[in-house]
C-alpha cells in the first residue's frame, strides 16, 4: 500500500467513535464575537461567580481557556464547557 492509498489522518480521526458528532456539535456553535466574546466583568457575570473569584481561578491556572488573539477575553461556548467541567472545588475537575 503506497501513501495514496492509506486514509488521511483527517479520515482516520473521523472514523473514531463519537468524533463526527462532537465536531458537529462544535461547528454549530458558531461564533459572533460581538455577542460572545465577552471581558472579564461579563464572563463572571455569566458564569455566576464574583469578579475576584473569576481572577483567582484564572490566576490559579484552572480558569476558561482565553483568547489568544484577546487576552482577558472569553468565548461563551469555552465558558460554557468550564462550568460542565469545574467542581466545586477550585482547581480540581469534575473526573479528577
Amino acid at each position: 500500500m503506497n501513501a495514496i492509498d492509506e486514509p488521511s489522518d483527517y479520515d482516520l480521526l473521523m472514523r473514531t467513535p463519537g468524533m463526527r458528532e462532537w465536531i458537529e456539535s462544535r461547528r454549530a456553535r458558531t461564533v459572533n464575537p460581538e455577542r460572545d466574546l465577552l471581558t472579564v466583568r461579563q464572563a463572571a457575570a455569566y458564569v455566576g461567580i464574583a469578579q475576584s473569584t473569576f481572577y483567582t481561578h484564572i490566576y490559579l491556572g484552572n480558569g476558561p481557556r482565553q483568547e489568544a488573539d484577546h487576552p482577558r477575553r472569553f468565548l461563551r461556548v469555552d465558558l460554557d464547557d468550564w462550568i460542565e467541567n469545574r467542581s466545586t472545588h477550585p482547581g480540581r475537575r469534575k473526573n479528577e
